[in-house]
């Protein structure tokens, strides 16, 4: 590990958590958050799901520019990649497909 992480490391493992810490968690919290409404949005073909997912992908990349310094196995980051990738392209095929048809033509429970 190089000595600038190796320091960062000992440093951001004796104190608490910070109010940057805390501030990042809660925007990471509605974030999840987000994705699973967009998702689920996304499969039910809910009008707003596209707007939802586009959103949810913007704070995800928002979300990795607040994240301190980390060390990742090549598969974690192939996986991380595949995962930027279809999400990618669920959003341009949200985005291109005509689902505005299917569902405002599905019957609306009341």
């Amino acid at each position: 590990m190089p000595d600038a992480l190796r320091e960062y490391a000992l440093n951001a493992s004796n104190g608490s958590a910070t109010g940057y810490d805390l501030a990042v968690g809660a925007f990471a919290a509605v974030w999840g958050v987000g994705c699973l409404v967009a998702s689920f949005g996304v499969f039910a073909l809910m009008n707003r799901a596209r707007a939802a997912c586009l959103a949810a992908v913007a704070m995800g990349v928002a979300l990795q520019g607040l994240l301190e310094p980390s060390i990742t196995t090549a598969w974690s980051e192939t996986a991380q990649s595949a995962a930027e990738v279809l999400a990618g392209i669920v959003v341009g095929l949200l985005y291109f497909l005509p689902l505005e048809t299917k569902a405002s033509s599905r019957p609306r429970s009341k």
